[in-house]
């Protein structure tokens, strides 16, 4: 464990060292670009002028940063053990959970709760969510194709354009759900009412002859 903590913090020093170098490289870039436009003199509002942006592009740049560096611990550890994972979540409530565009192929997240969570274009094909809390998620364009969602909670989840082909979806919850353009296909667990009900609210179906269903 304090292998792993100290690789853990001997990263996020090289990233924040290797930002500041980028950073200081884009403010001497700025400035020199000035100077040459300005032939050596600038007056006082383009130095101003141009110090905002800097400002500006440089936190841009550090705020992104340090998303990405967040996202990837929160995925290292949902990677590890949903038990874990589960404990931090209930310990730290308050953390807002941003794993958009995550590759969680094939993973297993039986039980796993990503309630709230930012998942937006997140890869779960063939993952196995039986049982897992998405509800209030935002999921919209996230890849369900084949992924096992046996009793999985996405009442209240943005599903916008949400693939689930071929997706189990015995008793998962879907109520209150924006399901507007997902895309149901061959879905096991869900029965002729159910698809109807989805309908109204937007969603489409491309089920194939002799597609198999649960009543």
């Amino acid at each position: 464990m304090a292998q792993s903590s100290g690789y853990s913090l001997y990263q996020e020093a090289k990233a924040g060292a290797i930002s500041l170098l980028k950073q200081t490289a884009l403010v001497c870039l700025v400035f020199i670009i000035m100077l040459l436009v300005t032939g050596g003199n600038p007056p006082e509002d383009v130095v101003g002028i141009t110090f905002c942006l800097t400002v500006v592009l440089v936190a841009w740049a550090e705020g992104k940063r340090k998303n990405s560096a967040v996202t990837q611990k929160q995925l290292a550890l949902l990677r590890k053990n949903v038990d874990v994972w589960n404990t931090w979540r209930f310990r730290n409530s308050s953390v807002e959970i941003n794993l958009s565009g995550v590759n969680l192929h094939g993973a297993d997240l039986r039980g796993a709760d990503l309630r709230g969570a930012n998942l937006r274009r997140a890869d779960f094909r063939g993952a196995d969510l039986s049982e897992a809390n998405l509800s209030k998620s935002d999921l919209s364009k996230a890849n369900f194709a084949e992924a096992v969602l046996f009793k999985t909670n996405f009442n209240e989840a943005n599903l916008y354009k949400v693939n689930f082909s071929e997706a189990d979806l015995y008793k998962a919850a879907l109520d209150k759900a924006k399901v507007q353009k997902a895309l149901f296909s061959n879905n096991v667990g869900l029965t002729d009412k159910e698809k109807a009900a989805l309908k109204e609210r937007g969603a489409f179906f491309q089920d194939s002859p002799g597609s198999q269903v649960s009543v």
